[in-house]
């Protein structure tokens, strides 16, 4: 119980000094840890956007987007990347994934440093520069596109049993890959979105 209590005393200390940072001071540290990292990565990573909302763009852009971020949360200084699919609709600054949630394998090299100081640009810049490099660029290395396309329409023929799978990304794929018509798959995207509108009952059109 004093464990907690002594954990939960740290905790609250970590987010009163996040808190009590100003946003903008803080932005100006993440805009130069990532310049940082992006000088050591290569032309192939690119600074976009400013403050705690900047990310390093992995190039080139072709039908997925691949970006590293930082959360935005004041009290958490953890690394975020994104690998979104650019055939349906963007919003920046999604995540895909945290770092906290990264386990690495036996074969894989771990963080500089478990914890990232944004304030430390040397430091940080190195714990950017191996997320980019290591757990990010497993998840950007998307399979080959007949591969893509094959767990797509999979996912859809199954989306009545498994209705969490990623099935409505398979119009844009069979655009991308000539591989049929999209519009069977969007008529069951329309159903989908018009059943949730109404809770559960198909609305007509």
């Amino acid at each position: 119980m004093h464990r907690r209590a002594k954990l939960a005393s740290v905790l609250e200390g970590i987010d009163g000094l996040a808190m009590a940072t100003p946003r903008k001071v803080r932005g100006s540290a993440w805009e130069r840890v990532l310049k940082a990292a992006a000088s050591n990565l290569g032309p192939e990573w690119v600074v976009a956007r400013s403050g705690t909302q900047g990310e390093l763009i992995h190039l080139p852009v072709r039908w997925w987007f691949n970006s590293i971020g930082l959360d935005p949360k004041p009290n958490r200084e953890e690394l975020t990347f994104s690998h979104v699919p650019l055939m349906r609709e963007f919003t920046p600054g999604t995540i895909t994934f945290r770092q906290s949630s990264y386990q690495p394998g036996p074969t894989d090299s771990g963080p500089p440093n478990m914890q990232m100081d944004i304030f430390d640009t040397r430091g940080a810049a190195e714990i950017v520069r191996w997320w980019a490099l290591g757990p990010s660029t497993k998840f950007f290395a998307a399979p080959p596109l007949p591969d893509s396309v094959a767990a797509a329409e999979q996912a859809y023929a199954d989306r009545k049993e498994e209705p969490c799978r990623d099935w409505m990304i398979s119009a844009g794929l069979r655009v991308i890959a000539d591989t049929g018509s999209p519009i069977e798959v969007i008529d069951s995207v329309l159903w989908e979105l018009a059943r949730r509108d109404v809770g559960g009952h198909v609305q007509s059109f």
